[in-house]
């Protein structure tokens, strides 16, 4: 009985390395794209006195 290393688990189960690379890619691009803008949004408050903010804690 062989063991199966871990390419050729991903293979068995129909993934792939470089479909797994680039997925990384995409996800990573969009969480850095979502930080810059949440970044972007806090600094734009603090600028304003949080004028223009979507939600005011009550």
């Amino acid at each position: 009985m062989k063991e199966l290393n871990e390419l050729e688990l991903k293979e068995v189960d129909g993934g792939s390395f470089i479909e797994d690379y680039i997925w990384g890619k995409i996800i990573d691009a969009a969480i850095d794209c979502l930080s810059a803008a949440g970044r972007a949004y806090i600094d734009f408050s603090a600028q304003t006195g949080g004028q223009f903010v979507i939600h005011h804690a009550v």
